[in-house]
Parts: structure tokens; C-alpha cells; sequence
């Protein structure tokens, strides 16, 4: 198994000691360059972890990312999952009060349709949340894009 260590927790523990990668890698047992794929964000193997910990004596869980800092993935696909929730509970509130209004003004003055005016507007204001949420969620997909270009090269 994997663990995700974090790489700026452990690039400042080495710097505070005057340790160079390779010093580091050498007391750790392990490459070079699986330390310098651990700084730069990669995944380390439970022995990489445990060897690094005993090193900067600390344990393993002081070392595993702070999911807070990094904002998991996991979090931003439930901030995604409400803000598609919220345009459907917008648009289904818009479909039945706008169907009962023009409803009811077609059982009630059928030559005059004064329901077009708030039905107008109310699907301004859905068509903006929608454009919104559009937005939000292209920005979003676009900072995972570059963040995973980022760690790949």
C-alpha cells in the first residue's frame, strides 16, 4: 500500500537538519530518487515511510499529508455533487411554480398573461445559477488538469 506523504512537511524537515537528498536517502536506505519522487508528491511505500520517519524521528502519521491543507479530491466532489444538487433543486422549483403559474393564470384570465413576467425573470435567475455553477465547475476541472500536468512533468 502507498501512503501519501507530505512533500513540503518532509522537504522542511530535511532543509531544517542541512540534509541533502542523498544524505537523507543514504541514512533511509533507500534511492535518491525515490526521494526526490516522495519531495515531489509522489506516493512513498510503507517502508519508504517508515524508513523516512525514523530518520526525521517522527512517526509515519506526522508525516502523511494534512488533508485539510491539500483539499482532497474527495472534498471537492461533494462541493461539486451540492452545487449540481442545488441548480436541480433550483430548476425543478422553477419547473413546477412556473407550470402552476402559467396554469393558473390560463384557468383564471386566459387573455391576459401577466404569469409571463415573474416566469421571465425566474428563469433569468436559472439560467445565471446555471451559468454559475458551469463556471465553477470548469474552473475546478481546469486546476485538476493542470495541478496532474504539473506532478506528471
Amino acid at each position: 500500500m502507498k501512503i501519501n506523504l507530505d512533500s513540503d512537511k518532509l522537504r522542511l524537515l530535511r532543509k531544517e537538519r542541512f540534509w541533502s537528498q542523498e544524505q537523507v536517502a543514504e541514512m533511509a536506505g533507500i534511492s535518491p530518487r525515490t526521494i526526490q519522487r516522495i519531495e515531489n508528491g509522489s506516493r512513498a511505500s510503507q517502508d519508504s515511510a517508515a524508513a523516512l520517519a525514523n530518520i526525521y524521528d517522527v512517526t509515519i502519521k506526522d508525516l502523511v499529508v494534512d488533508e485539510d491543507k491539500y483539499e482532497p479530491q474527495a472534498r471537492k466532489s461533494k462541493e461539486m455533487f451540492g452545487l449540481d444538487l442545488s441548480f436541480r433543486v433550483h430548476l425543478i422549483s422553477f419547473l413546477m411554480g412556473a407550470g402552476s403559474m402559467l396554469l393558473i393564470n390560463l384557468l383564471t384570465n386566459p387573455a391576459d398573461w401577466w404569469s409571463l413576467t415573474p416566469v421571465g425573470f425566474w428563469a433569468i435567475g436559472l439560467l445565471c445559477h446555471g451559468g454559475t455553477v458551469f463556471l465553477v465547475k470548469s474552473v475546478e476541472k481546469m486546476k485538476l488538469e493542470m495541478k496532474e500536468k504539473e506532478l506528471a512533468g
